[in-house]
């Protein structure tokens, strides 16, 4: 059992693992994008490319 139980915890040694974002990522205003998305009756992924940039950051 302890073998196991090391192997479930051997990507602890790593950190996080995620991809770097270069700077041509769009980032968003997530809190008014969703707070925008409930006000007009529509799902995130609804939304149409004008809506969505409306929020963009960067």
């Amino acid at each position: 059992m302890e073998a196991i139980r090391k192997d479930l915890f051997i990507l602890e040694d790593f950190g996080v693992m995620t991809e770097e974002l270069d700077e041509n990522t769009p980032m968003y205003n997530l809190h008014d994008l969703f707070e925008y998305s409930k006000k007009v009756g529509k799902a995130p992924a609804e939304l149409t490319d004008d809506e969505r940039e409306r929020f963009r950051t960067n």
